[in-house]
């Protein structure tokens, strides 16, 4: 017999998408839940001998127990692979919205594809919105959130697909900004153009970091090492902490991926 832990509030996509638009997540807990599940992937990424692409990420497994603390759960489509390799080609499996286009037409599994549909979660933390809707009927490229939030972004129009719930916070406008064009990374075309889950994870950081120092009126030189685009010395100073990562504050549910390891044995 199986026991699952009892998960009280659902998950992201029920909070998210509430009959009358007015999700009661606020700013603060939408940024430390894109960290939590970030760090997540960092996780099943980068830890151990092998490398887990969970290859379905999206709002509906995210869960969030009564402290609204992220588990990143439904590991039944995800590939392991040794840790000295860096792709596999595979069938194509996940979720239409969050499916990255480069993986969907060319079968090539890597960790940038959980990258991309890391960006847009990050794209329904920012607006409330699903990946696919009809309000975006009129755009060329079909009903895609993503083809919509790029024309916005490319056009500094960024202000109009905030959820307005959120937007009501005056003093996060700048976080905003800074998470929607790091989404915008995460959604590029070519993989090979986007940052890996390691370098998205310590942006995050950054910008809640900054944030809270913004509050107290002090900003230093550390916090600013974490601005989106300055990646990499960040990520080879932080390389020596990698296998502490949230033992204590991110639970990941493994019992599906456990359970399908044994089941091939």
């Amino acid at each position: 017999m199986l026991v699952y832990e009892y998960i009280s509030h659902g998950t992201l996509s029920n909070f998210l998408h509430v009959p009358d638009h007015s999700s009661d997540l606020c700013w603060e807990d939408r940024l430390r839940i894109a960290i939590e599940v970030a760090s997540a992937i960092v996780y099943l990424l980068s830890t151990g001998l092998n490398t887990i692409f969970h290859r379905d990420l999206k709002s509906a497994n995210i869960l969030l127990d009564e402290k609204l603390t992220t588990k990143l759960s439904d590991f039944g489509t995800s590939k392991t692979i040794s840790s000295d390799q860096t792709h596999i080609t595979a069938t194509v499996q996940g979720t239409i919205g969050y499916l990255d286009p480069e993986y969907f037409q060319s079968g090539k599994l890597t960790e940038k594809n959980d990258v991309y549909s890391f960006g847009v979660i990050l794209l329904k933390l920012l607006t409330g919105e699903k990946p696919i809707s009809s309000k975006y009927k009129s755009l060329e490229g079909g009903e895609n959130l993503v083809t919509f939030f790029i024309k916005l972004l490319q056009t500094n129009q960024l202000d109009t697909i905030f959820d307005r719930s959120i937007l009501m916070e005056e003093s996060v406008k700048e976080e905003l900004v800074d998470v929607a064009r790091l989404a915008g990374k995460c959604l590029k075309l070519r993989g090979e153009d986007s940052p890996i889950m390691k370098e998205v994870e310590l942006a995050l950081e950054g910008i809640r970091r900054r944030g809270k120092k913004k509050i107290d009126g002090k900003i230093n030189k550390q916090d600013n090492d974490y601005e989106i685009g300055k990646y990499s010395t960040v990520v080879q100073i932080s390389q020596r902490y990698h296998f502490l990562l949230h033992e204590a504050s991110i639970h990941l549910i493994f019992i599906n991926y456990l359970l399908m390891t044994i089941v091939s044995a």
